[in-house]
């Protein structure tokens, strides 16, 4: 079964394993199979896996073994590992991306949709702000709020830390998928197999 999950930055497995992921490499769990606590955990979609990312690195792999399926989510007792790649910029520029699909919803100032176009990185700090006003002014449930808070989490500390990357992202997801769930997941696959394909021709 074909699967994603992602990795800190320091490409080891969470649950108390500890182990270094590399490409190539056919990893094991023996025992009990247990979600949370033991296994490899996994999703079989890039955008689920994401909303679990414990940081930016993405892996595409092979699961086998002992597999129990969760909503979106599984743990499985075998992972052959295909591919890994740092998905850091991939994952700011899907998160600013995200926030464009629903900035129609709160009328952001042009320098915030000019970030959110290009990560201009001289006009994050003016689309953090502008973003951040509505997102606290607004009902929390409202629209607008919800889209306001996309484009904040997308402008967010983005020319640092790459561990944020992958929860910046998951978060301007979150805060607009009622209105771009399909599309969203559909373009994050396309993404993450554009970087794949680009670090094999290297």
């Amino acid at each position: 079964m074909r699967i994603w999950k992602f990795l800190p930055v320091d490409r080891r497995l969470l649950y108390g394993d500890g182990r270094l992921v590399e490409v190539g490499e056919k990893l094991t769990v023996d025992g009990e199979i247990v979600p949370s606590s033991r296994g490899i955990h996994a999703s079989r979609d890039a955008m689920d896996a994401l909303m679990y990312a414990p940081g930016p690195v993405a892996v595409r792999g092979n699961a086998a073994g002992t597999i129990v399926q969760g909503r979106n989510n599984l743990v499985c007792s075998e992972f052959t590992v295909l591919a890994i790649v740092d998905a850091s910029e991939v994952l700011r520029r899907f998160a600013r991306m995200c926030a464009l699909d629903v900035a129609h919803l709160w009328s952001p100032a042009p320098d915030t949709v000019r970030f959110l176009r290009t990560g201009d990185p001289a006009l994050r700090i003016k689309a953090y702000k502008d973003a951040a006003s509505v997102a606290y002014r607004r009902v929390p449930d409202d629209s607008a709020a919800r889209a306001a808070r996309a484009a904040r989490d997308a402008s967010w500390d983005a020319g640092t830390a790459a561990e944020r990357a992958a929860w910046l992202a998951a978060n301007a997801a979150g805060f607009a998928l009622a209105e771009t769930k399909d599309r969203h997941a559909r373009r994050l696959e396309r993404m993450l197999q554009q970087l794949i394909r680009q670090e094999v021709r290297r």
